[in-house]
This record gives structure tokens, C-alpha cells and sequence, in this order.
């Protein structure tokens, strides 16, 4: 069971965006961005091995099957005249 965390979340306009080039130094000032929307996607594969060590039909715990799939999206407003 995992208890929701709710002593460090931060709310949207309380966080920073930075990006900067790949061969970049550490982050300055002038890598903040500001994206108006962003979702942020993790899947794990998993398997596990079906009546293990008994004749019930239990699972034993699930291990990593392959690399994770980790996908950010940001979305930029429009600028407008």
C-alpha cells in the first residue's frame, strides 16, 4: 500500500523550468523557460512468474522487464499581437 505524499508537492506557478544544450555548462538564469502546460509519462514493464514455490496461484514479486519509458511533454503558449 503507498500513502499519498503531500508534504512536498509545488504547485505549478511555484516551480522553475530550465533547459539548456547538451554540452552546456550547469543551469544560469537565462535557461528558465516557461511552458504553459506540461505532462510528464513513466511506464515500467514488468513480469513475474506465476505459482512460485507453492500450488497456489500466486505471483512472486514483479521485476523490471526492459527499460522504462519516460516521456515529457511541455507546451508553449502563443504569442499573439
Amino acid at each position: 500500500m503507498t500513502i499519498p505524499e503531500s508534504a512536498n508537492r509545488v504547485m505549478f506557478n511555484q516551480g522553475v523550468f530550465r533547459l539548456n544544450a547538451q554540452a552546456g555548462a550547469d543551469f544560469a538564469g537565462g535557461d528558465v523557460i516557461y511552458p504553459s502546460e506540461f505532462t510528464l509519462t513513466a511506464k515500467r514493464s514488468q513480469a513475474g512468474v506465476y505459482g512460485v514455490g507453492s500450488s497456489y496461484d500466486v505471483i512472486d514479486e514483479p521485476t523490471n522487464d526492459g527499460l522504462p519509458d519516460v516521456k515529457l511533454s511541455l507546451t508553449f503558449p502563443r504569442y499573439s499581437p
